[in-house]
């Protein structure tokens, strides 16, 4: 009560920010296996933090689980990329792109991302790297997105 005998009322609002919505390349998981401490690691366990909100295709998703078969990940691996996909926003884009000249498969990744109204696509591939962004949707290296996204400092754009 305040000093006249009057309530006082009080509140506060906590408001977190929305979450960088996510499109990972199969790569990115790879490298994660293969690399514990890497950024891409670092970037999964966001994903698993609910840090980022990710998002994911049929064909990105069948992409992922026939690379980790290929690159011969353990079976606990595949099952967590499972998990972390199990939680994903699916997305099922309606256009077909055709921006990457020199690797037409890694189109699946900006349609996904464009239909998904991603904030980025993660990769380390040279041929999506190349475009930098397309249509407001930032293309980095997952290094790139640790230091500038998970590193405690205030979010950069492409």
């Amino acid at each position: 009560m305040a000093a006249s005998g009057a309530p006082v009322l009080a509140f506060r609002i906590a408001v977190r920010p929305p979450l960088a919505r996510v499109v990972l390349d199969t790569n990115l998981f790879v490298a994660a296996y293969w690399s514990p401490r890497s950024a891409s690691a670092r970037i999964l366990r966001a994903c698993e933090e609910d840090q980022l909100e990710l998002l994911v295709s049929p064909a990105v998703r069948r992409e992922l689980f026939r690379i980790l078969r290929n690159a011969r990940t353990d079976s606990a691996h595949q099952q967590r990329a499972a998990e972390l996909l199990e939680w994903a926003e699916e997305v099922h884009p309606t256009r077909k792109l055709h921006l990457v000249v020199e690797d037409p498969e890694d189109d699946k990744f900006l349609e996904c991302a464009l239909d998904g109204h991603a904030d980025y696509v993660i990769t380390s591939d040279g041929h999506l790297l190349r475009l930098g962004s397309v249509d407001g949707v930032c293309i980095v290296k997952p290094t790139a997105f640790v230091r500038d996204h998970l590193g405690g400092g205030a979010p950069r754009r492409c």
